[in-house]
């Protein structure tokens, strides 16, 4: 078919793709970092080990029980072995502190300041005090200093 160069005709032979490489660059990349894991329940922790997996595959079992996780890895290499971990869940709980203990520590501190803010206070009454009072002169007479 011979297009005419003044009508432009789709070409419905080949496609167009524009930046078909960057487009499977990215691809790959999602597929790369794609970090999402499946628990898989496993009664023990030889099932897990003998539970299939394909090469460049990270699979995480969690037991029935819910104490122990497993993890198994394989990569992409023709010789590669799968490599198994075992991991003990713990469960982090914060110790609640008693709060009065806390209350106590916050009162003393309360108190110490109020009475170093009431001496404070107390110092300035007196400076306003002499301050304001007018001086008394006894010693000298009137009439010019004669």
């Amino acid at each position: 078919m011979v297009q005419n160069p003044y009508y432009n005709q789709p070409n419905y032979f080949m496609p167009q793709y524009q930046n078909l490489q960057a487009q499977q660059r990215q691809e790959q990349l999602n597929q790369v970092f794609n970090n999402t894991y499946n628990y898989n329940f496993v009664r023990e922790r030889s099932e897990a080990e003998n539970w299939p997996i394909a090469p460049g595959n990270h699979l995480v079992f969690e037991d029935q029980n819910g104490v122990y996780f497993y993890t198994k890895s394989l990569g992409f290499a023709p010789n590669d072995r799968p490599v198994f971990s075992v991991f003990r869940r713990e469960d982090f709980v914060e110790k609640e502190q008693p709060k009065e203990e806390t209350k106590d520590k916050f009162q003393e501190s309360i108190t110490l300041e109020m009475s170093s803010v009431k001496n404070d206070i107390s110092e300035l009454k007196e400076l306003v005090k002499e301050l304001s009072t007018k001086p008394k002169y006894d010693n000298y007479k009137k009439g010019g200093g004669k």
